[in-house]
């Protein structure tokens, strides 16, 4: 059992249907008593509670409503009778040691199976008439401790309500069944005053009675609502985990008070943006001086990023938030753009702006300012029949002029301030190009700013927002980095924003498009931008990054762009790998013999060569390109570097073929019998003439002697 309920507790939904299935009759029999019921439900929670939650959130979809309402309402009963009863114990004992010098005939005790019920919370209250529903006589004498004295079953049986709650959510607000609604509503409403007074100390209960209660109509529980508001205006810096903080939002949420949640996050996100505000070091020394009265709730202008962030990443609270509130969080965008001079003002001096406007809350605020962007995006209505066709079918209504919010324009927004701004701090004018600074100096507040634009322009991309434009200058954007930013930062985000815009020109562009007139680069020019970036740094550094997403990120984008052997990204590519071994050969003035795999080779080579290796599409396509490389080679060190290589696949094919690999070999040696050998020099060393060798001769007899060991190891005629 131990077994299955951990497979229960871990496993893929689909696996978890079928053991709540297998285990329905064991934990939850339908034609058993009540207490038979209970009894397996607490053994279930004192068993596993996490298994338990994963059984009754299928459970509850398998049974009728009536049964699941009666589930609810006894365990509700079952909590309600034994913190009635343990009340009750207390007072007795209270009672008994005043009365400690009376009679011991004069006290009784109840019946050891009474007590045992009572444990349980199964028997009734003393002096209760509306409790008396489960009889007490049917238990055997025992005097074992409740299974409810352990406060992670308590925790367990709240969690049930509540699972079953949300999930019959909308069979209980469909107008048949408010008869049951009600019912719930009532038990609950009357009980939560005994539920929080008892378990005030377990924070863990706590916050799940607070959710469950978030449940009933605002008007049952306005303590409990005040409550929350005021537990968030409390909230302190150090108090930024979730846990703090996400039951007092949810919770209101449900009650439909997002509107006071984002006028909170507005307050303290403008009290952030003032403390910001630049001033002159002199102007802060006399101001840090007087007496000042320190207020009781300090802004907290970091929270109420977390606040905005998990209305906005939870299902049921976005809804809620655009749904009714818009509007606030419209405005809220705009008040947020002022980050964009904040950050202006931060590149321009050597400190922090202030305690509230840390560097920290600036890249926060950025990217929930570009979060929040994405999300509001609702453009007016496309009457272009092309897009019409392409988009698929539309509503006929048109969107409210209050609604429109063209996320793409304010992103374009962002895009030539970046361009002012942002980078031209990456780095320092050297030779035409600018360099990443080295160390401390490197601008961190730059470079996170333009990867959370990056990313916020892949996000509207794949849903489909803007047009052919947008996505060209996107892509434009991103090569601009590329190509001013020696490092490695943006290449990741830059391959993930081809893909995306590659496949958003399949559904959107059309064949064409101008790109001089939508002023920005294609896809295929962006990641060709990409891989220059990565040669030219492992030029510099010698070694990539020790990141093995970039060669997972690779394959994909050459999957999509590089897997047919027509490909300009793959043709580029192969050019791409010779040029760089070109430069290592010239470098180093010849080749390593001894080396026997792709990966010894290292760097750019290693990356790119070992992606396309790896698989049987790349590899194909790969040597495709490659041959066709060969057969129009035009100086001898790219020759040597095309032999070079292919000496390495030979040892270390990977996933390409053995046919593939002769006829490159055959080919690399067609053009190698097309080559004319030069004379040797001839120079007077103490006399006697002797050979003398230059780059061309060297290359030229070590790319011959490659060729012939190939054509051995492979038996090419």
């Amino acid at each position: 059992m131990n077994h299955i309920l951990h497979r229960l507790e871990e496993d893929t939904p689909v696996m978890c249907k079928l053991i709540t299935q297998l285990l329905l009759n064991t934990f939850h029999p339908i034609q058993r008593e009540d207490q038979e019921l209970l009894h397996r439900t607490l053994a279930l929670l004192e068993e596993n509670r996490a298994a338990a939650r994963r059984f009754y959130q299928y459970t509850s979809r398998k049974l009728d409503l009536p049964s699941n309402v009666h589930f609810m309402l006894l365990i509700l009963r079952c909590l309600r009778n034994y913190l009635l009863n343990q009340q009750a114990q207390e007072g007795q004992q209270e009672s008994d040691h005043e009365n400690s010098n009376t009679n011991p005939e004069e006290r009784t005790n109840p019946s050891v199976g009474s007590q045992k019920n009572l444990k349980l919370g199964l028997g009734v209250a003393p002096d209760n008439k509306e409790n008396r529903d489960v009889s007490d006589d049917e238990q055997n004498a025992d005097d074992s401790a409740s299974p409810l004295d352990n406060p992670a079953v308590i925790g367990g049986l709240f969690d049930t309500i509540v699972i079953i709650w949300t999930t019959n959510a909308h069979r209980l607000a469909q107008p048949e069944n408010e008869k049951y609604i009600e019912a719930i509503r009532t038990r609950v409403s009357k009980s939560m005053p005994l539920f929080f007074k008892a378990f005030k100390e377990n924070d863990e209960v706590s916050q799940t009675l607070l959710y469950l209660s978030s449940f009933l109509p605002k008007a049952l529980v306005p303590t409990i609502v005040s409550h929350c508001m005021s537990r968030l205006r409390g909230l302190q810096q150090d108090q930024d985990k979730e846990e703090s903080y996400v039951t007092y939002v949810n919770a209101l949420c449900n009650w439909n008070r997002v509107d006071d949640i984002l006028e909170l996050a507005t307050e303290w996100l403008n009290e952030g943006f003032s403390a910001g505000v630049t001033t002159s070091s002199k102007e802060r020394r006399k101001s840090s001086k007087g007496v000042r009265f320190q207020e009781a709730l300090s802004p907290q202008p970091l929270l109420a990023l977390r606040l905005v962030s998990h209305i906005l990443q939870h299902p049921l609270n976005k809804l809620a938030a655009l749904g009714r509130n818009r509007h606030l969080l419209v405005q809220m965008s705009e008040n947020m753009a002022e980050v964009k001079g904040l950050l202006s003002d931060r590149l321009n001096q050597t400190e922090e702006l202030s305690e509230l406007c840390s560097d920290r809350f600036l890249c926060e605020c950025w990217a929930q300012y570009l979060s929040l962007v994405a999300v509001l995006h609702n453009p007016p209505q496309i009457s272009e029949e092309p897009r019409e066709k392409k988009r698929g079918a539309r509503s006929d209504k048109e969107i409210p002029v209050d609604d429109v919010y063209d996320g793409t324009a304010t992103v374009v927004t962002c895009i030539d301030w970046c361009r002012r701004v942002l980078i031209p701090t990456l780095g320092e004018e050297q030779s035409g190009k600018r360099k990443i600074r080295a160390g401390d100096d490197a601008p961190v507040l730059a470079v996170s700013a333009l990867s959370d634009l990056v990313t916020c322009i892949t996000n509207l991309l794949i849903v489909g927002a803007g047009g052919p434009s947008f996505a060209y200058k996107a892509c434009g954007f991103a090569e601009e980095l590329l190509k001013t930013d020696a490092s490695d930062k943006f290449w990741q985000k830059s391959l993930v924003l081809a893909q995306e815009a590659y496949e958003f020109l399949a559904v959107y562009g059309t064949p064409g498009d101008d790109l001089e007139e939508f002023g920005g680069v294609s896809p295929e020019q962006l990641i060709n931008t990409c891989l220059s970036s990565v040669s030219d740094f492992c030029k510099q550094q010698e070694k990539l990054p020790q990141d093995g997403d970039l060669a997972n990120m690779l394959a994909l984008v050459l999957t999509s762009f590089g897997d047919s052997s027509n490909s300009c990204v793959m043709k580029y590519l192969v050019s791409s790998v010779i040029d760089h071994l070109g430069w290592h050969i010239d470098k180093v003035k010849g080749v390593d013999t001894d080396v026997n795999s792709v990966k010894e080779v290292g760097g750019f080579v290693a990356l790119t060569v070992g992606v396309c290796q790896s698989r049987a599409k790349l590899s194909a396509a790969f040597m495709t390109s490659f041959m066709k490389l060969n057969s129009s080679v035009q100086d001898i060190t790219s020759l040597l570097a095309c032999a070079y290589l292919l000496k390495i696949l030979i040892r270390d094919s990977g996933k390409i073929s053995p046919s593939s690999l002769k006829q490159a070999v055959a080919g690399i040696d067609s053009v190698m019998s097309r080559i004319v050998f030069p004379t040797c020099l001839e120079e007077e060393e103490d006399g006697d003439k002797k050979p003398s060798y230059g780059l061309y001769e060297r290359y030229t007899a070590a790319s011959r002697d490659i060729i012939q060991d190939m054509k051995e190891m492979l038996g090419v005629i």
